[in-house]
């Protein structure tokens, strides 16, 4: 599906599973799910953002790492619950 925004899962006030758009940035074990990296390196999130929780990076194809810092290189998709500006990854199955 198409996704939403960072910025419309922040304000929605949908119940259920949303699927949202975004980059992932994880940093000293708190993931986030941001709406742009920085240009920096290695990149920082910029932004609105998600704090996710739940989500297993190892599963997540195209990160890239550098020292404690793991990112995105293309937009992801995550499918869970927001209740504030946190992210909670709906289980799956496959």
């Amino acid at each position: 599906g198409p996704g939403i925004s960072i910025g419309e899962a922040l304000t929605s006030n949908l119940s259920g599973p949303l699927l949202i758009n975004g980059l992932l940035h994880a940093q000293n074990g708190q993931v986030r799910l941001c709406e742009n990296l920085a240009e920096s390196f290695p990149p920082q999130c910029s932004g609105k953002f998600l704090v996710v929780e739940g989500l297993d990076l190892t599963t997540m194809d195209g990160l890239t790492s550098e020292g404690s810092v793991t990112w995105s290189d293309q937009p992801v998709q995550v499918l869970g619950t927001v209740e504030g500006a946190v992210l909670t990854v709906a289980v799956t199955s496959r």
